[in-house]
């Protein structure tokens, strides 16, 4: 079975309007977050799941805008099952990474090739994405809490 055929479906978020929120790299530079139009839960609810924090190496290069799907060991560590990393039709930001993720939610942090990261906190399954600007755009690190 390939890992195409493992990718569980995604659950419907609640809402399709995506949220955008102006956000700062690591670095300083200005990003964008975007996620499904759902309140945050309150902090007392937590983020109920059997994940534990991680950090991943992983190489996602600049594609076009096809989904690709994760393998097996990454899709379980971090609960992301498909992503793309293409050229951003925003014109305040070169590149958008998009992910979809299952259940559990993190608190995302994906680092580029220029040792600049971009946060994305989520809490809802479904699409979610980070507008930005590098000179070396390549996704070579995920870590979560």
């Amino acid at each position: 079975m390939t890992d195409q055929a493992q990718a569980p479906p995604v659950p419907a978020p609640a809402s399709s309007e995506i949220k955008y929120e102006k956000a700062t790299s690591k670095v300083g530079a200005a990003c964008e977050v975007g996620r499904p139009d759902v309140p945050e839960p309150p902090a007392d609810e937590g983020r109920v799941g059997s994940k534990a924090n991680f950090h991943v190496s992983v190489t996602w290069p600049l594609r076009g805008d096809d989904w690709i799907d994760t393998p097996q060991d990454i899709r379980v560590k971090t609960a992301i099952w498909r992503y793309k990393l293409h050229t951003s039709s925003n014109p305040f930001f070169d590149y958008v990474l998009e992910i979809s993720i299952t259940d559990d939610h993190y608190n995302y942090y994906f680092g580029d090739e220029t040792g600049d990261s971009y946060n994305l906190n989520t809490w809802v399954a479904g699409d979610h994405l980070v507008h930005f600007n590098s000179k070396n755009p390549t996704i070579v690190s995920i870590a979560g809490s």
